[in-house]
């Protein structure tokens, strides 16, 4: 079912320390999408001051990476990681076909990756600083600007403090393709 943004609603989960990962943690955030059209962005976390800490998922809009799906994670000092470039992970094929897709994004000690329905894309990252920030998580957008909104559906958004192993990412996407079932549903605990 999931709850649908037009590119004007948003949501914010209020800062309640739960989510300052620290240098070394390591952390998870998954959600299913479906959206047919430029997706600015499922979730995000914006610092008070661009662009530290930056920790975004979205789609690419530029020629040949039309509608693929990347994760951007900056932390506290502006670090982008050891190799302090721009190279993100990033799916495989466009998320914007209208269908549900099943997007994890891992960060571990030694990278960062990005699962789209069960396929992963990895690129190695350290970073010297930790991502903690008094603002709050959006959902929906990105607080930068004018912000960057979403078009589309959104499902079973669920943020984890630890990394979700391969099997793990597998056993929600097909439990949820398959069978319908969700990771956040009461009846699974």
């Amino acid at each position: 079912m999931g709850l649908r943004f037009e590119g004007t609603n948003e949501i914010d989960v209020p800062d309640n320390g739960q989510f300052d990962w620290e240098l070394g943690d390591e952390f998870s955030i998954e959600y299913w999408m479906r959206s047919t059209s430029d997706c600015n962005g499922g979730d995000g976390r914006q610092g008070l001051t661009h662009p530290k800490p930056h920790m975004w998922t979205e789609c690419t809009g530029g020629p040949g990476v039309q509608g693929l799906a990347v994760f951007a994670l900056i932390d506290v000092d502006g670090g982008r990681g050891e190799d302090s470039s721009d190279n993100w992970p990033r799916s495989n094929s466009p998320v914007t076909d209208g269908e549900w897709h099943h997007i994890v994004t891992v960060k571990t000690k030694t990278h960062i990756h990005l699962c789209v329905d069960g396929i992963k894309s990895s690129v190695a990252k350290t970073y010297t600083a930790g991502f903690a920030s008094t603002t709050p998580l959006n959902i929906g957008y990105l607080k930068l600007g004018d912000g960057f909104h979403y078009n589309g559906d959104l499902d079973e958004v669920a943020y984890y403090s630890k990394a979700l192993t391969d099997e793990e990412v597998m056993e929600h996407f097909d439990r949820g393709r398959m069978l319908g079932e969700g990771y956040c549903d009461k009846r699974r605990r």
